[in-house]
């Protein structure tokens, strides 16, 4: 019997360790060959740390025309007639801009072209004749591109009917290995008119390679096609504004230069002064601002007066591009909704010349993976000789500490580590280990929680399956804190609607009702028809209950507000909910006989709860709570009503209305102290100042409580209770 009590303990050890090991094996092929589901929760890790801390904008010389919604308006549909955009082309050359880039591709003629219409005109030969003599509109445009600093674009795609390659205006110098395999590559391309291509400064491809979800988290610098690299419109841009002839791309086997566990890649890319720093495949993180208005003119405010905006002008690199929907060169932004496609190569261009980069290194990778290992072997270590609770501190001190250690390396250096993906393989890895463990060693706890849970609260079966307390009979004097609800006309609306429409609408209020009860650590009592009983710091004491129940109060205040208003859009005539919170000495324990008992709670601080909910319709007010709760809070917001003398007793009492500090549908703060003030010591001129401030609040409960007190005849704030 001894030896099988070993083994048997023995493969209680072993078989969470076999089962940690196996998930550990797993997490770490996974993390290593990198699935889209890795990839998304990395992805959504550094989307966030940019939504927290997005790239301060620098006054940099780059500036966006922006053919928007109202250029168009003014200029008529898009395309332009090219003379147009000769005009503005000439315009921004003589203002000075250090380089004119269009983020558009001129693939086809103008068919606004003179020569286009001949044909239209032949049976008029005199107006044929007037035709042949206008200068042609792409002819016009390409002179304007000759005179300088203008970047043309083209488009890369893999539809090898297209043999057409774009006019390579530079040429890379490698420093290093040859990094053509690892490179964005395409088979083909749309580029511009050769006659635009030919006379422009510059030529760069103004491909996006958006994720999975879409979303544009990276600008490639430079692409492949064949054995042919291209720029992309960032670099030319660069380029063209600095007035250099050609590019520098370093890559591994560079002097100092080491590649990923002998991988070859792309370290950075030099344009005149600047280096871009880069990923392997030579792609740029691009590191976004907030939408900044400075960045962007109007095309219409540029060509009706050029002098307006000048100095935005002169020495800057101006893209001219679109933010007009109907244009279709919106992109997907990692913070939030879209932005146009031009503001993602401009932002790219102002990183360059700040320098704010944000960098994955190759190294980051082979850093992810050896931290799975290590916090893995951990995980798999405490979930097999650990309790639960003790490991899982461990594992969220780990998993908390590499989440500081990545926020730290984003925010001050711009690294991109994520700690989401290899915490959460660790986790799984955990659980693998814990959940064999639990299967072994927790089963009959778990059957007890699933046994109770339906029929009492959770912190109670937590209570009595974690050893803290007994099914036994007794109880103890213990100071609580109770809730009391009740739905308003109710019965009248069981009474006329059908059971089937009726009692899942009840049911859903109730179970919604005692989530937000369980969610603020309340133990349910009871549920009386439409009513719940809800008590705090039983059977776990809690140190807060008070403040716990007031939370809670305001909570499911909130909740069936809500509900009621979405049941009476749908037509169901669903009443409020009224909420009354007391405290005091209870005795608190399990009551009953032998055959069944009741874990509840006796004494008169729970008569006064019920008693509390009752006078919420006297008030008008919907949540009310005794001085006896208040005076316990650690916080409390909200405001006194009066000095109750209740019905059949004898000693009065505070009560007090908790509210929302954002509700502005009601007196509070100072004003309403100085109010309560007034009517508490001043008997005689309280009913003017309620009715000032009713015309400011009229539909304050209170106030109007007062008030109607006042006109017939009461003053102070001591009321005598006549009626439940």
């Amino acid at each position: 019997m001894r030896n099988v009590a070993y083994k048997k303990k023995t493969v209680e050890r072993l078989l969470p360790l076999g089962f940690g090991v196996l998930a550990l094996l797993f997490s770490s092929l996974a993390m290593f060959y990198d699935p889209p589901f890795i990839i998304a929760a990395r992805n959504l890790v550094f989307d966030n740390y940019q939504r927290i801390k997005p790239r301060d904008y620098q006054p940099v010389p780059v500036r966006i025309l922006d053919i928007d919604e109202d250029s168009i308006k003014r200029f008529g549909q898009w395309p332009w007639d090219r003379r147009v955009l000769a005009t503005m082309v000439k315009k921004l050359q003589e203002e000075g801009a250090a380089a004119i880039v269009f983020d558009i591709i001129f693939a086809e003629p103008d068919r606004t072209s003179p020569t286009n219409l001949l044909s239209e005109y032949a049976a008029n030969p005199a107006l044929w004749e007037i035709i042949k003599t206008l200068p042609d509109n792409d002819l016009v445009f390409t002179e304007a591109i000759k005179r300088g600093r203008v970047v043309t674009s083209f488009v890369l795609n893999n539809d090898e009917r297209n043999t057409a390659r774009p006019n390579l205006k530079q040429s890379f110098l490698l420093v290093g290995d040859d990094p053509n395999d690892v490179l964005v590559s395409f088979k083909a391309s749309v580029p511009s008119l050769s006659m635009f291509e030919g006379s422009a400064s510059g030529n760069g491809a103004i491909n996006f390679l958006p994720e999975l979800d879409g979303v544009v988290r990276k600008v490639p610098l430079v692409f492949r096609v064949g054995d042919t690299l291209y720029p992309s419109i960032v670099t030319e841009a660069l380029r063209v504004a600095q007035g250099k002839t050609n590019m520098a791309l370093k890559s591994t086997g560079a002097s100092s230069e080491k590649g990923n566990v002998g991988k070859t890649g792309v370290v950075a890319i030099r344009v005149g002064g600047i280096t871009l720093n880069t990923n392997e495949r030579g792609e740029m993180f691009i590191y976004h601002t907030d939408p900044i208005p400075e960045r962007t003119i109007p095309i219409w405010q540029f060509m009706e007066n050029p002098a307006s905006v000048r100095d935005q002008i002169a020495g800057n690199i101006v893209l001219i591009g679109t933010s007009a929907a109907g244009l279709l060169d919106m992109r997907f932004s990692p913070l939030g909704g879209v932005r146009p496609g031009v503001e993602m190569h401009a932002q790219a261009i102002e990183q360059a010349i700040t320098g704010d980069y944000l960098k994955r290194p190759q190294w980051a990778k082979g850093a992810e993976l050896l931290y799975l290992l290590i916090t893995g072997a951990i995980t798999i270590l405490c979930a097999a000789f650990m309790r639960a609770l003790p490991a899982g501190l461990i594992g969220g001190v780990i998993a908390t500490t590499a989440v500081g250690v990545s926020w730290f390396a984003f925010s001050r250096e711009g690294i991109l580590f994520d700690p989401i993906s290899p915490s959460s393989m660790a986790l799984i890895c955990y659980f693998a280990a814990a959940g064999s463990a639990y299967i072994l060693t927790e089963r009959k706890q778990r059957f007890l929680r699933q046994a109770f849970s339906s029929y009492v609260s959770p912190n109670l079966v937590e209570h009595l399956v974690g050893g803290h307390g007994s099914l036994q009979l007794g109880g103890e004097r213990r100071n609580l804190t109770f809730i009391f609800t009740d739905l308003e006309s109710f019965t009248s609306v069981v009474e006329k609607y059908p059971p089937d429409q009726v009692m899942p609408l009840l049911n859903h209020y109730l179970d919604d009702m005692v989530g937000i009860a369980f969610d603020h650590g309340g133990t349910l009592d009871k549920v009386v028809g439409d009513a719940l009983h809800v008590m705090f710091s039983a059977p776990l004491e809690q140190e807060d209950h008070a403040d716990r129940a007031i939370a809670c109060a305001l909570a499911m205040d909130a909740y069936s507000k809500e509900f009621q208003r979405q049941n009476m859009a749908a037509g169901l005539p669903f009443g409020s909910t009224r909420i009354g919170i007391n405290s005091g000495p209870v005795i608190v324990g399990n009551f009953g006989g032998n055959r069944m008992f009741d874990y509840t709670a006796h004494g008169n601080a729970i008569n006064m709860a019920a008693r509390l909910e009752s006078l919420n319709k006297h008030i008008g007010t919907k949540v009310i709570a005794a001085d006896e709760t208040v005076s316990l809070c650690s916080s409390f917001y909200g405001r006194p009503v009066g000095n109750f003398t209740l019905k059949g007793s004898e000693n009065p009492i505070t009560v007090y209305q908790p509210l929302s500090p954002d509700d502005d549908t009601v007196l509070q703060g100072e004003a309403y102290d100085d109010f309560y003030e007034l009517i508490k010591n001043d008997p005689e001129g309280p009913a003017s100042v309620v009715a000032s401030h009713l015309e400011r609040h009229p539909n304050d409960p209170v106030l109007q409580f007062h008030h109607r007190r006042f006109q017939a005849g009461e003053h102070g704030v001591d009321i005598v209770m006549d009626k439940k």
